[in-house]
């Protein structure tokens, strides 16, 4: 993430999705690099399917009702999906190999 992009997350108030003013700093989603309202968190964000392999897209653990929760933005998903689908053997371990080292760099990032 570049330095203005990182600087736009971290300080613009407005909803990427929206844009409705004021996005209390609590609503940024690091590991996706989104900040969204309360509306349109619920629009854009689903739970990380049970199916899927573990840590390959930038997804956010939050706390609910029933306890933790991995949630991932939708277009994330279907974009993922697509990849996966119909992936075998040497080619799906691969793809899972580099998601997930994708992933991490994406999480150290976010950690800094």
């Amino acid at each position: 993430m570049s330095e203005p992009a990182y600087a736009n997350l971290a300080f613009y108030p407005y909803c990427q999705f929206c844009l409705k003013a004021y996005v209390s700093p609590g609503t940024i989603l690091w590991g996706s690099r989104t900040k969204a309202c309360k509306n349109c968190f619920a629009e854009h964000f689903e739970h990380y399917p049970n199916d899927f392999p573990d840590n390959v897209m930038p997804s956010e653990m939050i706390l609910n009702d029933r306890g933790v929760a991995y949630i991932v933005n939708k277009d994330t998903l279907r974009q993922y999906l697509a990849e996966w689908k119909g992936l075998q053997g040497t080619a799906l371990d691969e793809w899972c190999t580099r998601k997930q080292s994708e992933q991490k760099i994406r999480e150290e990032h976010a950690d800094k």
